[in-house]
C-alpha cells in the first residue's frame, strides 16, 4: 500500500530555479512591411466646388456668411459681440409690449378698471419685453421676453 502523503504531490522547484525566468528561443529579427499600395480600380473622390451656370442675363449676388451669435439675452444692456459688424459693444435696450403686458392689462380690464387704469402695464418696463440691439450698426441682437 502507497502512502497518502505521496500521492499526486511533487517536488518543489528549488529556489534556484524559481528566480530566473524560463528561456525563450532566441527568434530572428522580422521585416519590416510592405509598403501600401492601393487598388488599382480604387480612387478616393476628392471633395470639388462644382460651379453651377448662370441663366444668361441673370446676376448672382455675392456669397454672404451670417455668423449668428446666441448669448442669453436679460433685461439690463450687456456686453456682446454684433453679429453683423463684429464689434465688441455694449447693447441698446428698448422695452415693447410683450405678453406680459397684454396679459396685465387684460386681466385690469377684468377687474372692472376701465378709464385708463387698463393701460398702466404699458408705462412699466418691468412689465414689457426688453430688444437688444447694436449700437454701431443697430441690428438686432435678440429680445428678452418677460413670459
Amino acid at each position: 500500500m502507497e502512502k497518502a502523503g505521496t500521492l499526486g504531490a511533487s517536488a518543489p522547484p528549488a529556489a534556484s530555479e524559481a528566480s530566473q525566468p524560463p528561456l525563450y528561443p532566441q527568434m530572428p529579427p522580422m521585416d519590416p512591411p510592405p509598403p501600401y499600395t492601393p487598388h488599382p480600380g480604387f480612387a478616393v473622390p476628392q471633395p470639388q466646388a462644382v460651379p453651377q451656370p448662370a441663366a444668361p442675363g441673370v446676376t448672382v449676388p455675392p456669397r454672404v456668411d451670417i455668423h449668428v451669435i446666441r448669448a442669453r439675452m436679460g433685461p439690463h444692456s450687456q456686453q456682446v459681440t454684433c453679429g453683423r459688424c463684429g464689434a465688441l459693444i455694449m447693447t441698446e435696450t428698448h422695452v415693447r409690449p410683450g405678453l406680459l403686458t397684454y396679459l396685465l392689462c387684460s386681466a385690469l380690464i377684468l377687474l372692472s378698471c376701465f378709464w385708463g387704469c387698463c393701460l398702466i402695464p404699458c408705462c412699466i418696463p418691468e412689465c414689457q419685453d426688453v430688444d437688444h440691439r447694436c449700437p454701431s450698426c443697430n441690428a438686432h441682437l435678440g429680445t428678452y421676453k418677460r413670459l
